[in-house]
């Protein structure tokens, strides 16, 4: 019951997407996006993985929706802090080496995304679960410290 409930969830988001590019909303496109959009998921999961979305790359969508809010949130307070940074001059960058607790490469693929997409950090490298992080306000050289404030908050709301 849980997989087909993923499967729908999955295909409301890929049927959104295709309704973006259509860039217009009407019964049929929403129709036949929607079916293509399960087709897509099946046919991907028999023939071409091997395993099933589910197994590998499990989401909840009300959880990625309350993240999405969140990171926009963290976007903006990031972006007024960094902004205020390069106003002053007052900026201290470093290339900084943190690790993750995460245990699946697609979360620690969205928290690297996540880092990028904050103003004054920019995510380099992932190497399993060590990222390499190029921070534009340094405030301490200790991996464990600056892991806490560059992913802290990010990385607990991923879990």
């Amino acid at each position: 019951m849980k997989k087909h409930l993923y499967t729908l969830q999955l295909a409301f988001i890929l049927t959104a997407i295709w309704l973006i590019l259509f860039e217009r909303i009407s019964w049929p496109l929403l129709l036949s996006g929607f079916v293509i959009s399960i087709l897509a998921i099946r046919i991907s999961e028999r023939y071409f993985l091997g395993f099933t979305f589910y197994e590998r790359y499990y989401f909840n969508l009300f959880s990625m929706a309350f993240y999405l809010l969140f990171l926009v949130k963290e976007i903006y307070v990031a972006g007024i802090a960094t902004l205020g940074k390069i106003i002053t001059g007052d900026v201290h960058t470093d290339i900084i080496k943190i690790t993750t607790d995460l245990p699946t490469d697609f979360q620690r693929s969205i928290l690297a995304n996540s880092i990028t997409l904050t103003p004054g950090t920019v995510t380099l490298d992932v190497n399993d679960k060590q990222m390499t992080v190029l921070w534009l306000d340094v405030k301490t050289k200790n991996q464990t410290l600056a892991g806490d404030i560059i992913k802290g908050k990010l990385e607990r709301k991923l879990r």
